[in-house]
């Protein structure tokens, strides 16, 4: 328990001092730990900091390498995290095919620890708002997944209101991402929504029907920033975009 312990606090405070711009400063600490602590290589977060270290230091073999080790471990968490890097590093980078194939990989995996099933279509929604720009045709997306069967099969507790409502209010449609909202209310009496649509991304500019001209890649993915999070086994310390992980869980308790 007390390794475990060091080993955590070390890797968020390498992550610190990375945010500080003190690259080497982070390796020395990390390098001092597995001095100390060999064992420590395998920890995931003792991993992540490696692969933050060596973006850091423009080193992305070094960083591929430490992804590839991670999505080859026995320890499901480590892969799971591992996968996760992998799918945001395709996506941010333009692989959006290759980030769908990485998300259905996740899938099995995530299910496996208590993950509720995803409803299909969502992630290929976000993508079509957030990296391509596509707001209508984003927009339009989630509105079939909102009237499709797999919505309304899904309990109030497994619907992803907010994630839809977010996603809706990036796309230039607050009216319906205000919808969402009044309908996790009415249809979710035992979850609270926020009080207030100052949590989505709703302004003037973005209320009313959509515009038919794109967003720039910043405008459409600026909505909120994600702290650090573990959640049913899935693990995004520092994810790189504002919205939720490939097979998310449609956890309606909080706002990423």
């Amino acid at each position: 328990m007390a390794l475990a312990n060091t080993m955590n606090t070390v890797s968020y405070v390498a992550g610190d001092l990375l945010l500080a711009g003190r690259a080497d400063s982070a390796a020395a600490l990390i390098d001092s730990l597995l001095k100390a602590s060999p064992g420590a290589a395998s920890f995931d977060g003792v991993l992540y900091a490696r692969y933050q270290i060596d973006l850091a230091r423009n080193r992305p073999d070094s960083a591929t390498a430490v992804v590839a080790r991670m999505t080859s471990s026995a320890l499901p968490s480590t892969r799971i995290m591992g996968l996760n890097m992998r799918w945001m590093a395709q996506l941010t980078s333009g692989q959006l095919a290759r980030g769908a194939a990485t998300d259905a990989e996740l899938q099995p995996l995530t299910a496996a620890r208590g993950n509720s099933a995803q409803i299909d279509g969502l992630i290929a929604a976000a993508s079509t708002i957030v990296y391509r720009g596509d707001r209508p045709g984003g927009a339009r997306a989630l509105d079939a997944i909102v009237a499709g069967p797999q919505w309304a099969a899904a309990t109030p507790a497994n619907r992803p209101y907010l994630l839809v409502g977010n996603l809706y209010a990036s796309a230039g449609r607050a009216d319906r991402a205000r919808d969402m909202l009044n309908r996790f209310n009415a249809e979710y009496p035992g979850a609270k929504a926020p009080s207030s649509v100052a949590s989505m991304p709703i302004s003037k500019e973005t209320s009313g029907s959509p515009k038919e001209s794109s967003p720039t890649r910043s405008e459409s993915s600026g909505q909120r920033p994600p702290p650090k999070t573990a959640r049913h086994g899935r693990v995004m310390r520092a994810p790189i975009t504002t919205w939720p992980a490939p097979s998310m869980p449609p956890d309606n308790r909080t706002l990423r």
